[in-house]
């Protein structure tokens, strides 16, 4: 499973431009030409023409929590009004890069220690 939590830290209305989905797009995902599976940026501007998008208005505080192979986008904030938010991607422990690109481990066995500033 791969997940994304996404938090409103201000209200995020279609004038600041909120998060936008295309409801289901997640089931169509797959491209088997690719390893990751990915879709092509043509391949996923075909869902979308051909699809109806949702847009995620949000009050500060609220979450949503996204499919990570959901297609999503925002617009571009027009407005005075910040639309500040908190993002975390769960990624499954099974997941590998096949870039021979290593990353750490934050939790759990073999994980990054903290510097002495965090845990004082």
């Amino acid at each position: 499973p791969q997940i994304t939590v996404w938090t409103a830290l201000d209200p995020a209305t279609q004038d600041n431009g909120c998060v936008q989905i295309v409801p289901g797009s997640h089931k169509e995902l797959l491209n088997p030409e690719h390893g990751s599976g990915f879709l092509t940026d043509e391949m996923a501007a075909e869902i979308v023409a051909r699809s109806d998008t949702e847009y995620l208005e949000m009050g500060a505080g609220e979450v949503v929590l996204l499919h990570n192979w959901m297609l999503h986008s925002s617009d571009v904030n027009r407005t005075q009004q910040s639309r500040r938010a908190f993002s975390v991607c769960y990624m499954d422990a099974a997941t590998v890069a096949d870039n021979d690109t290593t990353y750490p481990v934050v939790f759990g066995e073999g994980a990054l220690t903290p510097a002495r500033a965090c845990r004082n």
